[in-house]
């Protein structure tokens, strides 16, 4: 019973991987073929502004409203990430949601408001860039990363996707890596 419930739950998180990923990188697509390529978007901050201030929540608000939000079914809010900086919280049908801010460039996929409330990196959230920090649509969180599986098992702080580190950015990416499945050595239990 217990190997049917783990199963059941790697189903559930890469099904809702591979959805957010598809939904976003359509968006983002249908957005470019209104819009230009995303490198000529007008950014949520200015140079001198803080995109982390309170008072910029309202610039990303409206940034996802002018490039998104037609192309994306879901509801949106505004949030507060764990030290209290503003974001994007988009709110999907399934019961998933995706925090974002700066221009989406920063994104965190939950996989339920459970998750939001408990996240666990590299089992119930996962992390993601966009647009400009992308240089494609929308993509598994990769900064620094050398292209081999073995950097994203690495034991890279804040990065690797190792039981020994904290972070765990490059989960997503993994399980990318690894043809949207979740291996046999994947680092955490499900």
């Amino acid at each position: 019973m217990p190997a049917l419930i783990s199963n059941h739950r790697k189903n559930v998180t890469l099904t809702k991987l591979k959805k957010v990923y598809s939904v976003m990188n359509q968006a983002y697509g249908l957005a470019v073929v209104e819009n230009g390529d995303f490198e000529n978007w007008a950014m949520d901050v200015n140079n001198e502004g803080d995109p982390f201030q309170p008072s910029l929540l309202q610039p990303s608000l409206d940034w996802y409203n002018t490039y998104l939000a037609k192309h994306i079914q879901a509801k949106i809010a505004p949030g507060n990430d764990e030290n209290n900086k503003p974001l994007v919280v988009i709110y999907f049908a399934d019961g998933s949601l995706l925090t974002c801010r700066m221009g989406f460039t920063t994104c965190i996929f939950y996989l339920d408001q459970k998750a939001y409330e408990n996240s666990k990196d590299g089992t119930n959230h996962f992390s993601f860039y966009g647009g400009r920090a992308a240089k494609v649509y929308f993509e598994p969180y990769a900064y620094q990363w050398d292209g081999t599986r073995e950097d994203l098992m690495s034991e890279k702080p804040w990065m690797g996707c190792n039981a020994n580190t904290d972070g765990h950015a490059y989960c997503a990416k993994l399980i990318q890596y690894d043809g949207w499945e979740i291996s046999d050595d994947y680092p955490f239990k499900f």
